[in-house]
């Protein structure tokens, strides 16, 4: 689904990243919309400055959310060197140590691991 919007709307999107020189993409992998746009706008920016920051599904997603993730990685490393993963199953032992960690809790933490990525990579 993301990959055939991106590609619908190829020409609008072409025009916004001719006007910049550095890309930072933040990615969840392993559905359809980040795993089929990313590779599309890493192929539309040709030799300009990208880093990607993608997250990988929790084990609970899944085999196939993970295969569709390991792929779209695999693609994503054509466009791209710079490509930060982060496991979110290795987030679990951050949580609150109760059986159910409420849903807020799990992206809270995820979106600080993307931040420290991320910034870590500017600075």
């Amino acid at each position: 689904m993301g990959r055939r919007a991106a590609e619908e709307s190829f020409d609008i999107l072409q025009e916004i990243v001719d006007q910049e020189s550095k890309f930072i993409f933040l990615a969840g992998l392993g559905g359809g919309t980040s795993t089929g746009v990313t590779p599309v706008l890493l192929s539309l920016i040709h030799g300009t400055a990208a880093s990607c920051v993608v997250t990988m599904p929790f084990a609970f997603e899944g085999t196939r959310r993970q295969e569709i993730a390991e792929a779209g990685l695999k693609e994503l490393r054509q466009y791209t060197e710079d490509i930060t993963v982060i496991n979110q199953e290795k987030l679990k032992p951050l949580l609150p140590s109760s059986e159910f960690a409420d849903i807020e809790q799990i992206f809270d933490l995820l979106n600080y691991a993307i931040l420290w990525k991320t910034m870590s990579q500017i600075i």
